[in-house]
């Protein structure tokens, strides 16, 4: 069993249908994971407690989700040892910019990548190219994924120059 290298943590469960993109590319890719519910404002204590518990050691990058203020990933960033934190910013019922601004606003030493609003794809993508620098069975299974997104897009283009497209007359 290899020793899993990505954390999740979620600020509440709302957050899991969107976590839900990121564990399942992870899966997909075989790449191990724990994933966690935290809030960094009414469990600030459980946060300490998971980036300290002994399942978290190997852990090479924490992707954390966070709607409204959107802190958890700021938090996870500054309690945790130096590792890769990105974040991804959930809608609320007040908006988007609340969460992607809190996350892009880190100040100097507390670092926060962010993805997209709700990008959780795209987080888990990011964390496994950080993780297929130094493991090249991984490395494959990107450049086959990469190659079967351009193979799906060359076959969309022949499908719509042949159906969609208009000679005239």
């Amino acid at each position: 069993m290899k020793p899993k290298q990505i954390g999740i943590i979620m600020g509440s469960k709302s957050d899991e249908p969107i976590a839900q993109a990121t564990m399942d590319f992870l899966k997909e890719m075989n790449v191990p994971f724990w994933a966690n519910i935290a809030s960094a404002h009414r469990t600030p204590d459980l946060i300490g407690e998971i980036l300290t518990a002994d399942d978290y050691k190997d852990i090479r990058i924490i992707i954390a989700f966070a709607g409204m203020a959107a802190h958890l990933p700021g938090i996870v960033a500054a309690l945790a040892r130096p590792l890769t934190v990105i974040g991804v910013p959930i809608k609320s019922k007040y908006g988007i910019l609340d969460s992607t601004f809190s996350m892009q606003s880190m100040p100097p030493g507390v670092v926060v990548l962010t993805v997209g609003i709700e990008a959780g794809k795209n987080a888990a993508i990011a964390a496994c190219n950080i993780l297929a620098q130094d493991d090249s069975e991984l490395y494959g299974k990107l450049m086959t994924f990469r190659q079967e997104m351009a193979e799906k897009v060359r076959a969309d283009n022949e499908r719509a120059r042949n159906t969609l497209s208009f000679d005239g007359v």
